[in-house]
């Protein structure tokens, strides 16, 4: 065969080559274990009309609005086909509460987790061992961490100390600096200060190794998936530890944190529990690997939707005046906060947060999503009595539904103030906050498993916005550019150019992103190399700060 081909393209053909093309195109023409009585979409006749619509499924939202109109919206799922994600068995928002709130064993998110990031390949292998438990500490102990004043300090110095080192102070002229890249970079610190302290979120290697591996995981994902099951351990492992090799401890320079609490705190008091039903491992690793869990979703996710919700600010006709509105409401909070700025005071920012939560509706990061996958080896069933067997993959059209023209009025326009009303009780403002979720509104998910970490994402994002608009006058676009996607992710367009204008009193900037600027290299599709620096991270913290008395630091130095 390798001589066949030879012969008909002229040059030698790797065997690896051809046996990830052959393994390709079993994945477009591959039977699909979806129900045969749930309707396709633009479904002809015959295994290669199937094949190309799996092909051309990659940018789902084309197919995803036709599908939604047809048969979503008269309460009937509909099938999206997809080579990258597999095929999805795509639900109307009135069996979102049904599904969603359905428990682990029936239709798991853990297992649409596995197999949409290649846990397997991309990650350590006791991954749920620790999930429930770090999603727990998460939601619930790190929320009330931003409550701390003192964290609340501790987040507003590293915000500016953020803006002033990559946007600069300079009133006179105007700087170019790529937007994507430099707002990944902000809140990578920002969530690394929450996770191991104000000190060392500033670790330039393991900021840049918690960028690069939340970015490779979510592209190298997608490529393993593209190799034959049997060719991945022997591909990817050797991959690994090559990476691994590369990395030099003695670049990982530790200092003394000061005394705020920390993601890491949480976790090494858990450990202590005695009374906890389930607890964390007293491994670093175990440590080392929760705090990955936080930091790679938080990272990747707020960098991209953040950048999102500013293109979409900034692409508002001038005449509505959106960001001289929002900075009249900072300027007003930030009067009396001085400097520091509380989980209260960023509340308090309704229209800011109207703004936010306008653009995660718009332009989330993800399509296809909240998804699952069934788990129940007998299969479950939909609402309106459809049998879906083991392994369907069950999606929830979040583009389609936060588009749909009965739910938000004029749904294609950006509207900042459409959450936001002169309405001032505290259940109004509750039900509008961009945390909360609903069947309609879906971008920090919905049911069992909603977002761990959209506290922490609306609190570092509304605190960078603030200062930007207190510190900032960026000049408006003439348009937004096109959002770009990556199977069923949205990410903002990486070749556009915003500018700003000169005014007294605040620094001006023009921005500009280019393909070449924000390009990452990415070393390996792994979480290898982020592990082994927080781990050696870890170990210099757990020996400075986090055992106080001599029973704990005897119980530390038994298990380092």
């Amino acid at each position: 065969m390798f001589s066949l081909l030879r012969a008909i393209v002229g040059y030698t053909v790797p065997p690896t080559f051809l046996i990830v093309l052959l393994w390709v195109a079993g994945k477009l023409f591959q039977r699909s274990i979806t129900p045969s009585d749930v309707p396709w979409l633009f479904r002809k006749k015959g295994v290669l009309a199937q094949g190309l619509e799996r092909l051309l499924a990659i940018d789902s939202t084309r197919s995803m609005h036709d599908g939604y109109t047809k048969y979503a919206k008269n309460e009937q799922p509909f099938i999206l086909p997809s080579a990258l994600e597999g095929d999805q068995v795509l639900i109307p928002k009135e069996y979102v509460g049904s599904i969603l709130h359905r428990k682990e064993g029936d239709v798991s998110f853990k297992a649409h987790l596995d197999e949409l990031f290649q846990i397997k390949y991309t990650s350590l292998p006791y991954l749920y061992e620790i999930y429930d438990i770090v999603v727990k500490l998460i939601s619930k102990d790190m929320t009330k961490l931003l409550e701390n004043r003192l964290v609340a300090e501790a987040l507003s110095k590293e915000a500016r100390a953020c803006l002033i080192e990559l946007w600069g102070e300079d009133t006179e002229n105007w700087i170019e600096m790529p937007l994507n890249s430099t707002l990944e970079k902000m809140t990578g610190r920002l969530i690394n200060l929450l996770a191991v302290g104000p000190e060392n979120c500033k670790n330039e290697a393991l900021l840049e190794d918690v960028i690069s591996c939340s970015n490779t995981v979510v592209i190298g994902s997608t490529i393993i998936k593209l190799f034959p099951n049997f060719l991945r351990p022997p591909i990817i492992e050797l991959k690994m530890a090559e990476h691994l090799r590369t990395i030099d401890p003695a670049s990982n320079q530790s200092e003394k944190p000061e005394s705020i609490g920390t993601f890491l705190d949480i976790m090494i008091d858990n450990t202590f529990k005695a009374k906890a039903k389930t607890v964390l491992g007293r491994r670093p690793e175990d440590l080392a690997y929760s705090m990955f869990m936080m930091t790679f979703p938080g990272v990747h996710s707020s960098g991209v939707s953040g950048s999102s919700c500013i293109l979409d600010l900034l692409s508002c006709p001038p005449e509505h005046e959106v960001l001289e509105v929002l900075r009249e409401e900072v300027q007003e909070i930030s009067s009396r906060c001085q400097g520091t700025w509380t989980a209260e005071d960023l509340r308090d920012a309704q229209l800011l947060d109207s703004a936010i939560k306008e653009g995660l509706r718009l332009n989330g990061l993800n399509a296809i999503a909240p998804a699952r996958m069934v788990s129940n080896p007998d299969g479950t069933t939909l609402p309106n009595g459809v049998h879906l067997p083991y392994g369907t993959h069950i999606g929830i059209p979040q583009w389609a539904i936060h588009r749909d023209d009965d739910i938000y009025p004029n749904p294609e326009q950006y509207n900042p103030w459409r959450f936001s009303s002169d309405n001032n009780s505290a259940e109004w403002k509750r039900q509008n906050d961009m945390t909360t979720v609903s069947e309609t509104y879906l971008a920090f998910g919905y049911g069992r498993r909603t977002c761990a970490g959209r506290y922490i994402f609306a609190h570092i994002f509304k605190l960078l916005m603030a200062e930007i608009l207190l510190n900032y006058d960026i000049k408006p676009i003439g348009s937004r550019p096109k959002v770009e996607r990556w199977g069923g992710f949205q990410v903002p367009s990486s070749t556009f150019t915003v500018t700003s204008e000169t005014a007294t009193n605040s620094r001006c900037f023009h921005f500009f992103a280019t393909d070449g600027r924000i390009a990452r290299t990415c070393h390996v599709p792994c979480g290898g190399s982020i592990l082994l620096l927080y781990l050696m991270l870890i170990r210099s913290l757990i020996q400075r700060k986090c055992f106080r008395d001599g029973t704990r630091v005897n119980h530390a130095f038994a298990w380092l």
